[in-house]
């Protein structure tokens, strides 16, 4: 929404949000590098840091989309997201029970889940209210929040990481795991039709409430 109030269309959008994506996915295996590096607390706080900075940086197109800046932008971004995620769900991983590691990370994704649910209402009226400036600022103090927050943890439990064993691209061109990742990108694609271009459509048909869709 915010790139098409500015001028921008399908393919900008597109072109936007896609890149932020494809920076979180192509820095993967350096995340997890630097994740198993420095630590997951430092590597989650490092990433939540990166997450309200960088949401702060889009007050600079407020006047008008300069699309080499904003997809400079959404790349640190996209970044930042994927050292948040992956050295969260890392974190958790580590704190739960081996034989009960399904349990747990199915347990800790209802709450990201419930966040994914509940965040649209709070966003649509932000928007509604105070625009999106008010919405940049909400993000990045919850953001902020969640920095505070990781600080306050454990540092976790040392599971002996070990550097000799397999490397990020000989974990992922196994069998296995090369199924689990196409099946990954097919879902991928439809998440990022609904994501990205379901707002447009429903401001163009004039559907009120499109947070209940999320």
């Amino acid at each position: 929404l915010f790139i098409a109030d500015h001028g921008g269309g399908a393919k900008e959008i597109g072109l936007v949000m896609g890149v932020f994506a494809l920076a979180s996915a192509l820095c993967s295996p350096w995340v997890s590098t630097m994740i198993d590096r420095i630590g997951r607390k430092r590597s989650f706080a490092f990433g939540c840091l990166i997450m309200a900075v960088l949401t702060l940086a889009y007050f600079a197109f407020l006047d008008g989309i300069h699309l080499l800046p904003l997809l400079a932008v959404r790349i640190l971004h996209g970044i930042g997201l994927a050292i948040s995620f992956t050295a969260v769900f890392t974190f958790v991983a580590d704190l739960i029970p081996s034989d009960r590691l399904n349990e747990g990370i199915g347990i800790f994704g209802v709450s990201g889940l419930t966040g994914l649910a509940a965040g649209p209402f709070f966003a649509e009226a932000v928007l509604k209210i105070g625009g999106y400036p008010s919405f940049f600022l909400l993000s990045s103090l919850l953001a902020s929040v969640a920095f505070c927050l990781v600080l306050l943890l454990p540092e976790g439990v040392d599971r002996g990481h070990s550097s000799s064993g397999p490397s990020f691209f000989g974990l992922f061109f196994g069998r296995k795991f090369i199924v689990v990742a196409l099946l990954s990108g097919l879902f991928g694609f439809g998440l990022a039709a609904t994501g990205n271009f379901v707002a447009p459509l429903a401001r163009e048909k004039g559907i009120a409430f499109l947070s209940l869709f999320y």
